[in-house]
């Protein structure tokens, strides 16, 4: 506790009065909560800034906390906190299901309650404030963190809400479709271009669809999780840790279907994801497509298949049933595994030793020189 002297005139005789407070409720400035709140009222609101005090002392924990994170983080008097709290909005919680418009309402209503009662000087700084609160604490319930007043910061709930202006335009942003899936040998090649797709496409839940096709459905956590505001960006943290329940994800796993089915019906790849046609699980359908074509089983018979290739693709000019043609075929083939296993090296040294010394012999057939030895 504190003392004070203060001097103060009372119908033009000076008087001492002894004013005790405590610390905690002085804001930035060394306004008093009283004033701040006197002021907001002013013109409006006939309760004095003791009654005000007096009010804030009365109310629980919880709506103490809301009503000191209002004036000293967003600079929101206690008479506005207040007139929110006749608004139903009283804790932190009351947040969480409030729209946009509900917050319009709420400051529209703070200023002119309804059955003649005072309003309050609530400004447009103050109300987008209020907006930006709303919307951070819907951006940690979507990512699956608590809500602390310490990560409610200004610069947090600033870059937060630039990722809400932005949703704005995510509809006027246009992304080529993923490439049709016709051939088997163009595995890799359209599951790079669905993966690139839905890493730009955004869903119901104002996240990038690779959201949903994320390796891992639960958000990382313990050591695995670097914490709030040390991913990459804002929009790497939600794509890992935006949650695989609700609607809004039930709408986006559809939508991954939708995209899967168009790229792949009729064409190599949907004898894999056909099995999802009714259920729309477009999250599952990507895996299993991925686990045939870039899983382990696969690759191998695919690389056999580039062994033999290598084995076969001798020319030396002499044999009628395998051309140069065959060769160009042959080599063209593998080519075409080689991107579509997307690997630097599918033989052993000892193959690429016995194919060098093929390229050797076929060189020296058609009378090829390396450009050293001209």
């Amino acid at each position: 506790m504190v003392g004070l002297l203060l001097l103060v005139l009372d119908t033009g005789i000076w008087n001492l009065e002894l004013v005790i407070f405590v610390q905690q409720t002085m804001p930035r400035g060394g306004t008093s909560r009283a004033d701040l709140a006197a002021n907001a009222a002013s013109d409006t609101d006939t309760r004095s800034g003791s009654e005000f005090d007096e009010e804030f002392e009365e109310l629980t924990e919880d709506q103490q906390e809301f009503a000191d994170y209002l004036q000293a983080t967003l600079g929101i008097p206690d008479a506005i906190a207040a007139a929110l709290r006749d608004q139903g909005l009283q804790v932190f919680d009351d947040l969480n299901d409030l729209t946009k418009s509900d917050m319009d309402q709420i400051c529209k209503n703070c200023r002119k309650p309804g059955g003649g009662g005072n309003g309050v000087q609530l400004g447009q700084v103050q109300e987008k404030r209020l907006k930006m609160l709303l919307y951070f604490k819907r951006f940690l319930i979507k990512i699956q963190r608590e809500f602390t007043v310490a990560l409610a910061t200004m610069a947090n709930l600033t870059r937060a809400y630039a990722l809400y202006e932005r949703e704005k335009t995510h509809d006027e942003v246009e992304v080529a479709d993923p490439i049709q899936f016709t051939k088997e040998e163009q595995a890799r090649e359209v599951i790079e271009s669905l993966e690139n797709y839905f890493s730009l496409k955004y869903g119901t839940a104002k996240v990038p669809l690779s959201y949903v096709t994320r390796p891992n459905a639960e958000a990382p956590d313990g050591n695995a999780d670097p914490g709030f505001g040390n991913y990459s960006s804002m929009i790497d943290e939600a794509i890992e840790r935006s949650r695989h329940t609700g609607e809004d994800f039930a709408d986006d796993n559809k939508m991954v279907w939708e995209v899967l089915r168009k790229s792949c019906h009729g064409g190599a790849g949907w004898a894999w994801i056909k099995k999802y046609k009714n259920s729309k699980n477009g999250r599952q359908a990507l895996i299993d497509l991925k686990d045939h074509y870039m899983g382990r089983d696969h690759q191998s018979k695919i690389k056999a298949q580039a062994a033999d290739i290598v084995k076969s693709a001798y020319y030396d000019g002499k044999a009628r049933n395998f051309s140069f043609s065959s060769l160009q075929q042959g080599l063209t083939a593998l080519l075409r595994i080689w991107r579509t296993l997307g690997l630097r090296s599918m033989v052993s040294p000892r193959q690429r030793q016995r194919r060098s010394a093929s390229c050797l012999r076929l060189s020296t057939t058609l009378g090829w020189k390396h450009p050293s030895q001209s």
